[in-house]
């Protein structure tokens, strides 16, 4: 089969807080798809799990496609489906918990398709924050301090929860859900009064919380892309008028620069990508990911912040503009991720 023949699967949607990013993510890989000569196949999951293949994100929009539209509810009903060949390889488009997390990579060995991007575990591991930073860590690369609560501690021993974060961790801090993206449920506390509202929005999205220290920083990333033996971009940087780099920030164009290649020292540069390459690889991951790392702005310490395993495809999105800045078009990057997925 040449390549140009190939039926793509664009999975996108789903369940979790970052469906409309997932739709728009897919709106763009289907137009760079279609403007290359493939074969795009959309493949919608609702906000509540049917599946509806052939449906665009322009038509899911549309409320009536759910109503009237039956999905495959159950994993039974894409087996079928997939046994057909109705696609080649699947490219999914979705973010965040239920499409990031090795989730619907799990579904996609069972159906023995091609899928771009990491496998079960490695998935897994890059949503899990906490488990990154371990894996990072062990691997040399430093990280900042940082604690992990559960909502369920907090309900059992807050006040204790509250007393160990102010003694082992100066303000001011961020909190976090542990597997969640697009900034979801994050929040800057600067002062003790507003950390158990920052603690209860984190629980919202996740059984466990990760607290760690804000430090003066400058926000830098990095695009890789490969298998076992990945290529790594330049290096970016974010800049943005938010108290950190929230929902708004990472997708209204007017609320963020994005730099590349970011203006640093060489030495700097060379450290992050060597660090990307070294993380990737600790996690296990395979065809893409970002790296997102911090540049004490003080100090110069460079610390990993975390890694995205299917970072958005937006045109505002910073993976393709990571390798654009590389030599590499938008729809390069697309046939080189479904040829690694292959």
């Amino acid at each position: 089969m040449m390549k140009k023949d190939l039926r793509i699967g664009v999975i996108y949607g789903g369940p979790s807080a970052e469906h409309d990013v997932s739709m728009r993510s897919a709106e763009t890989i289907i137009r760079v798809l279609e403007t290359g000569g493939y074969h795009p196949v959309p493949i919608a999951i609702t906000r509540s799990g049917n599946w509806l293949p052939d449906i665009s994100p322009d038509a899911l929009r549309q409320s009536a496609v759910s109503r009237q539209r039956q999905g495959m509810t159950w994993v039974a009903d894409f087996m079928a489906w997939a046994d057909t060949r109705a696609i080649d390889v699947a490219f999914p488009a979705l973010h965040g918990p239920f499409g990031e997390d090795g989730t619907i990579q799990a579904l996609l060995e069972y159906a023995h398709i091609p899928y771009v991007g990491s496998g079960v575990l490695g998935s897994a591991l890059g949503m899990q924050k906490v488990m990154a930073k371990q894996l990072a860590a062990s691997a040399g690369i430093p990280v900042v301090p940082w604690l992990v609560t559960t909502h369920q501690d907090i309900e059992q021993r807050e006040e204790e929860i509250l007393r160990e974060i102010k003694d082992q961790l100066s303000f001011p801090l961020f909190v976090k859900p542990v597997s969640q993206g697009s900034s979801f449920g994050v929040s800057r506390v600067d002062h003790a009064a507003q950390l158990q509202a920052a603690l209860q929005l984190a629980s919202t999205y996740d059984h466990q919380i990760l607290i760690e220290r804000a430090i003066p920083c400058r926000e830098l990333e990095c695009g890789v892309m490969g298998n076992a033996e990945p290529e790594i971009s330049v290096v970016g940087e974010v800049t943005h008028q938010q108290p950190f780099f929230d929902f708004r920030a990472k997708y209204e164009q007017a609320m963020m620069q994005f730099t590349t290649p970011a203006p640093i020292d060489e030495t700097v540069s060379t450290t992050i990508r060597t660090h990307s390459a070294q993380i990737f690889r600790a996690l296990g991951l395979r065809g893409l990911a970002r790296v997102d790392f911090f540049l004490d702005g003080q100090t110069e310490e460079i610390y990993f912040n975390e890694v995205n395993t299917m970072p958005g495809f937006t045109d505002l999105s910073t993976f393709p503009q990571l390798w654009a800045a590389s030599g590499r078009s938008f729809l390069q990057v697309c046939e080189q991720l479904i040829e690694l997925a292959l």
